[in-house]
């Protein structure tokens, strides 16, 4: 009959008799341990990813607009038969929150270089990235009838 007893109290209470008449349910030390581990482990491997992750999108991003400037240039050279030497004569303006610096290295009526510079104090300060252009028609000899 003690045994009834015992069972009919713990279906009804969830407490037995070991320590106290308390029905304990936590976790060892060796688990929180263990776990915590893991999760240190998952969050080294993720902000891994996501470091290599933004440096892409940064990457992308001077790329992206570095086309958009030899568009421009390109339009340039159509109208006045020379590359800009300056950003200002493009009309072209950094956009905001952008994290490089544009400017125009060198220009001539052949070729031009672009070039997109790190802003100090952000991920990519020493980051450096250059487009070239080279006019392929101005270096070609003019056609003999």
């Amino acid at each position: 009959m003690k045994i009834r007893e015992l069972v009919d109290s713990l279906a009804v209470t969830g407490k037995g008799p070991e320590r106290g008449g308390k029905r304990h349910s936590g976790r060892t030390l060796i688990e929180l341990l263990v776990s915590i581990i893991v999760i240190g482990l998952l969050s080294t491997i993720a902000l891994t990813y996501m470091s290599d992750w933004r440096e892409r999108t940064f990457s992308s991003e001077s790329k992206r607009i570095l086309g958009e400037i030899r568009k421009f240039e390109e339009a340039h050279f159509i109208e006045h038969g020379s590359y800009a030497d300056s950003i200002e004569k493009l009309g072209f303006t950094d956009p905001l929150g952008s994290i490089y610096t544009y400017s125009i290295e060198s220009a001539s009526e052949s070729d031009c270089v672009i070039r997109a510079d790190g802003i100090v104090g952000t991920d990519v300060e020493n980051e450096v990235w250059k487009l070239e252009i080279t006019n392929r028609v101005a270096e070609q000899p003019a056609m003999q009838p």
